[in-house]
């Protein structure tokens, strides 16, 4: 009748996939949509749906379609669903995202990502963006849900450190990750050493050598120079 539903079809593929659940496998509904709901159900009702059947082992991602869907709540289903979330915006994201994207959003690697970044020099901390974070000093924790199989995630942190003596690479700071992989392991990897280079000049040329980093942080940069404009 031309309105959407969100919160009844979710309920209806997650009851789908519990009928043929096996913990041996991945359990997983693939929730995708082109709009809103319209039938007067609240985020937080359809987030209670997805919270419910993480609970039951049903893990939810999320793909929104077009330039309609209900953004903020299609990636607080993948957040409380313990999956991951995509945008689709044209014919050629969708075919990357059905073709070699795909067991990105279904196989989960890794649960419970528990991660430190402890600086090793006296540095402030300013701000962090990527993931749920405590602060303590120097040190930084965070905390990932999920992360699937082929992905990759990025933390950027913005800090500032007391004038260096001395010119030349050193160990700025050290990175620890703990997660349970897919077998049900605690696992460890790390710690992972940081370094950095110092140099004379106030604005240095080079210094960013990871193709990725320069993206997240250029992004980063023009999301906070919009909010200014």
């Amino acid at each position: 009748g031309g309105s959407t539903n969100l919160r009844d079809g979710l309920r209806l593929g997650c009851l789908e996939v519990v009928k043929n659940a096996n913990a041996e496998y991945t359990n997983r509904v693939m929730f995708l949509s082109d709009g809103c709901d319209t039938v007067g159900n609240s985020h937080e009702s359809i987030l209670d749906v997805a919270r419910q059947f993480a609970q039951l082992g049903v893990t939810i991602s999320t793909i929104g379609v077009g330039e309609s869907f209900d953004l903020n709540l299609m990636v607080d289903m993948a957040k409380v669903g313990e999956g991951s979330s995509r945008f689709i915006s044209d014919r050629e994201e969708m075919e990357k995202t059905f073709g070699s994207e795909l067991d990105r959003m279904v196989v989960a690697q890794a649960r419970d990502l528990e991660m430190t970044l402890e600086f090793l020099v006296d540095a402030v901390v300013l701000d962090t963006w990527g993931y749920e974070n405590r602060r303590s000093g120097s040190t930084v924790r965070y905390y990932q849900p999920t992360l699937h199989h082929g992905d990759y995630e990025t933390i950027l942190v913005r800090y500032r450190t007391k004038p260096q003596r001395f010119t030349g690479t050193m160990d700025l700071a050290r990175f620890t990750i703990e997660y349970e992989d897919v077998y049900g392991n605690r696992r460890k990897s790390g710690p992972h050493v940081l370094q950095a280079t110092f140099v004379e000049n106030r604005y240095p040329v080079v210094g960013i050598s990871d193709g990725m980093v320069l993206r997240s942080g250029s992004v980063l940069h023009l999301a906070q120079n919009l909010k200014t404009v």
